[in-house]
C-alpha cells in the first residue's frame, strides 16, 4: 500500500485596511499610505495604485511605485484626487478609494466700481480669488472685508456695496485665510465733503467810483479745487461796473454808477453747488434843483417851492432855507 499527498492552498477573500497619513496638504506635499491588508489564509498576490484613474501620472516618491503594497504618493497641483488601490488574489479582488485634497496659499484682489465719491454714496465692491483649490468645500478658511470705516464683513459674496457717511481717505482691503497661507489687498478711495463756503466782501457801501475786493476762502474737504461764477445783478458785465475776473476766488469789483447791487459768486464743486449773494450800495455825489411855484408876489402872499434830488443813492441831509429860517430835511413840497 502507498500513501501520496498534496498541499493546497485555499485563498480567503481580501481584508482591505489601508490608512492615508493624511488627505489633505498644502502642494506640493506626500501622502504615505499604510497598507495593513491581509487575507486570513492565502496571500494578496498583487496591488496596483491609481490617482484619478491613471497609475503613471503622479510621482511617487523614491522607492514606491504603482505596485507597492504602502506606497508613496506626490502631489503637485491645488485641486482634488481620488487616489484607488485594486488588490488582487486567486479569489478576490477589493478596491478602496480616497480623496485627497490639493491646497495652497490664496491669492486675492480687490477692485472697486470708484475711486472718489461723494459723502453718503456708495461703492460697489468685488473680489476674485485664485490659488486655491476652489473644488474642495474645506479650502478656504475665511475672507474678510475691511471697508476702512471700521467695520468688516465676514465672507462676503463675490460682489458687495458699501456707503460711506463720511469724508475722508480711506483704505479699503481684504484677507483671506486657508491652512497654506494667507493674503490681502487694498484699494484707496477718496471721500468728498459738502462745499464749506466763507465768502466776504471787504466793503458794501462807498462813493462812485470805488472798488471792492472780494475774500474767499471757501473749501470742500478732500475734494478738487472749486470753481467759481462771480456775477453782479445776475450779469457778467455792464457799464456801471466792472468784474476784473469772474472765475477767479476774489476778484475785485469796481462800480462806476451809483445803484444798488447784488453781487453774487456760485461756488462749483464735486459734489454740490452753493451760490452767495450780498448787496453793495453805490452813492454819487449829489445834485439838486429849487424850483419856486412864482417869482413875484406881494407882502404876506405864499410861494410853493418843489425840490429834486439827483445821482446819490445814499442817506442824505436836505436844508431849506427861506431867507429868515432854515428847515431841515423838508419835504420835497413846501
Amino acid at each position: 500500500m502507498d500513501t501520496a499527498r498534496a498541499n493546497i492552498v485555499v485563498n480567503d477573500t481580501i481584508t482591505t485596511d489601508i490608512i492615508p497619513d493624511t488627505t489633505a496638504g498644502c502642494v506640493p506635499f506626500a501622502v504615505p499610505f499604510t497598507n495593513n491588508s491581509s487575507v486570513l489564509e492565502g496571500q494578496i498576490d498583487s496591488i496596483r495604485w491609481s490617482v484619478d484613474g491613471d497609475p503613471n501620472d503622479y510621482s511617487f516618491v523614491s522607492g514606491t511605485s504603482a505596485a507597492s503594497f504602502s506606497p508613496e504618493i506626490r502631489f503637485e497641483i491645488p485641486r482634488d484626487y481620488e487616489v484607488c488601490a485594486i488588490l488582487y488574489n486567486a479569489c478576490d479582488i477589493d478596491t478602496i478609494c480616497f480623496e485627497i485634497i490639493g491646497q495652497e496659499a490664496p491669492a486675492i484682489s480687490l477692485a472697486n466700481s470708484e475711486d472718489t465719491i461723494c459723502v453718503n454714496e456708495c461703492i460697489d465692491f468685488s473680489w476674485l480669488m485664485t490659488g486655491i483649490n476652489a473644488d474642495s468645500t474645506n479650502a478656504l478658511d475665511s475672507v474678510v472685508f475691511h471697508d476702512g470705516q471700521g467695520n468688516i464683513l465676514i465672507n462676503p459674496v463675490d460682489s458687495f456695496q458699501i456707503c460711506y457717511p463720511d469724508s475722508g481717505i480711506f483704505f479699503p482691503f481684504i484677507e483671506v485665510y486657508n491652512v497654506c497661507g494667507a493674503d490681502t489687498d487694498s484699494v484707496r478711495i477718496q471721500i468728498t465733503a459738502p462745499i464749506q463756503p466763507q465768502v466776504s466782501l471787504d466793503t458794501t457801501a462807498g462813493c462812485v467810483p470805488f472798488t471792492v475786493n472780494a475774500f474767499n476762502t471757501s473749501t470742500q474737504p478732500f475734494g478738487n479745487p472749486l470753481n467759481y461764477l462771480w456775477t453782479i445783478d445776475g450779469q457778467v458785465s455792464s457799464s456801471a461796473w466792472t468784474i476784473s475776473n469772474v472765475n477767479t476766488a476774489q476778484p475785485s469789483f469796481q462800480f462806476l454808477t451809483p445803484g444798488n447791487y447784488d453781487v453774487c459768486v456760485t461756488l462749483l464743486g464735486d459734489c454740490d453747488t452753493v451760490t452767495l449773494c450780498e448787496t453793495v450800495n453805490a452813492s454819487g455825489a449829489p445834485s439838486i434843483s429849487l424850483q419856486p411855484s412864482i417869482d413875484t408876489i406881494c407882502v404876506a402872499g405864499c410861494v410853493d417851492y418843489v425840490w429834486t434830488l439827483n445821482n446819490t443813492n445814499a442817506g442824505i441831509n436836505v436844508s431849506f432855507f427861506d431867507g429868515v429860517l432854515f428847515t431841515s430835511n423838508p419835504n420835497d413840497s413846501i
